[in-house]
């Protein structure tokens, strides 16, 4: 008795001037993105007095704006301060890529960071008759109940993954895994198979499937995932235009196993200048036949005399007879692109044919 009346009366834990400030920004989230004074202070628990110092505070560095009703929401300073973060410069490289997925599968698609415990959109790509999903860009989820999610946790250390384990699951629908050894076998299949397909875990109706994506040293940075109806086709026919995004983006960021980071040979013939000429007789002399032009030397000069009319140009000798023409190789003959051009660049309708391809190939 005599502890609990001590826990009853004991002081609360003074919070230093970074939390009280902290305390105040993270009162806004999506259902809340502007609040007066008054609901602010109740929200932190912070005095009004203190609430209205640390707001006007916060309001003149721009981490808030005030409106013409009096209400505070966030600024535009958090806005350019979240643009130099790692996950928006992998969204700025993920992007291309995401959009010729959409455009090939035609469904949801989202890009997903691992923060703590949960996962964060930093990209969310809706399809305009996709399934209707409570994602959206910079949206929170726990690991367990999201396809992206348990691609991360999946890929975590074993040390992590017991730690989200053994926290409490929160339960969204009645398929969302709870129980921690369920979550353990199925963890261990995703990892060997470098998929997850999960169905009416966070909404119901709704079929998510995820792959990793691997960075600098081939470690998961992120997962790309898809969204669809339950009621459509087969999810493995999709999984190879995923696989195949997952693939570009991680070579775009460096990762070896996806050829990420190698600098192709430069087999063109390089030109010398004149400087580099070499030198007749000398161990790089031109072969025969490719004779260099003697420099010219200056002109003697000479008495005065009658003009002497320019001496007429040496015969040109015959022309030898054409050999017959070898045909090109196909090898050697240049091929236009799709984009007009002749190479082997490849721009985003290359991309996305090569995704419809994988797609029909498994249908």
């Amino acid at each position: 008795m005599t502890v609990q009346a001590a826990d009853q009366y004991a002081k609360p834990r003074r919070l230093t001037a970074a939390q009280r400030v902290l305390s105040i920004l993270g009162v806004f989230d999506i259902e809340n993105s502007a609040l007066s004074l008054s609901e602010i202070s109740r929200r932190t628990g912070l005095t009004l007095s203190t609430t209205h110092r640390l707001v006007n505070e916060l309001r003149e560095w721009g981490a808030l704006s005030r409106d013409a009703d009096g209400r505070y929401s966030i600024g535009l300073r958090i806005l350019e301060l979240g643009t130099t973060s790692q996950g928006l410069r992998l969204r700025e490289v993920a992007l291309p890529y995401l959009e010729d997925l959409q455009h090939v599968v035609r469904a949801n698609i989202h890009l997903a960071v691992a923060d703590g415990h949960d996962v964060i959109y930093i990209e969310s790509l809706r399809c305009r008759d996709g399934v209707p999903v409570p994602s959206r860009l910079g949206g929170r989820w726990p690991m367990h109940a999201t396809g992206t999610g348990l691609v991360l946790l999946a890929n975590a250390s074993q040390e992590f993954q017991e730690e989200v384990l053994s926290s409490k699951l929160r339960r969204f629908t009645e398929f969302t895994p709870t129980e921690p050894d369920a979550l353990r076998h199925r963890l261990a299949e995703i990892r060997r198979s470098g998929v997850a397909i999960i169905e009416n875990q966070l909404t119901y109706d709704a079929r998510a499937i995820a792959v990793p994506i691997r960075g600098p040293r081939d470690r998961v940075v992120a997962a790309v995932g898809l969204t669809t109806p339950i009621e459509s086709p087969s999810p493995y026919a999709l999984v190879p235009a995923l696989a195949a995004t997952a693939r570009a983006i991680s070579r775009a960021l460096g990762a070896p196993s996806a050829g990420g980071g190698r600098r192709p040979a430069d087999t063109r013939r390089r030109v010398p200048t004149p400087a580099e000429s070499p030198i007749p007789g000398s161990a790089t002399a031109p072969p025969p036949g490719l004779a260099t032009a003697p420099s010219p030397s200056p002109p003697t000069p000479s008495a005065p005399g009658p003009a002497t009319p320019p001496a007429r140009p040496p015969a040109r000798p015959p022309m030898p007879a054409p050999s017959p023409a070898t045909p090109a190789t196909p090898a050697a003959a240049a091929t236009p692109g799709r984009n007009g051009r002749t190479g082997s660049g490849r721009n985003g309708h290359d991309r996305a044919a090569d995704y419809e391809n994988a797609i029909m190939a498994q249908r």
